[in-house]
């Protein structure tokens, strides 16, 4: 394996860990997560869903060609779907 791509894949495994075990992750998997904490989360979930959703209508609405079954067939098509 080249050194760079090494170097990339031991970068990964670091941020996998750091994701997997973070003291928010691992406080929710054992049950010490604190209550405040886990309804903070849930607000801000709410609210990232809330505009996600809005930006996602809002993509589709302008979209003038994904709209149509024979584009989303094509687009399935090219990234690999039957």
């Amino acid at each position: 394996m080249a050194a760079a791509s090494r170097i990339g894949a031991e970068r990964q495994q670091e941020d996998w860990q750091g994701y997997t075990h973070h003291p928010f992750v691992e406080g929710l998997r054992d049950g010490t997560l604190p209550r405040r904490c886990f309804v903070s989360y849930l607000i801000q979930d709410y609210v990232f869903l809330v505009h996600f959703a809005r930006a996602w209508s809002m993509a589709v609405v302008k979209s003038e060609t994904l709209g149509r079954d024979e584009d989303l067939r094509h687009h399935g098509r090219c990234a690999g779907q039957s």
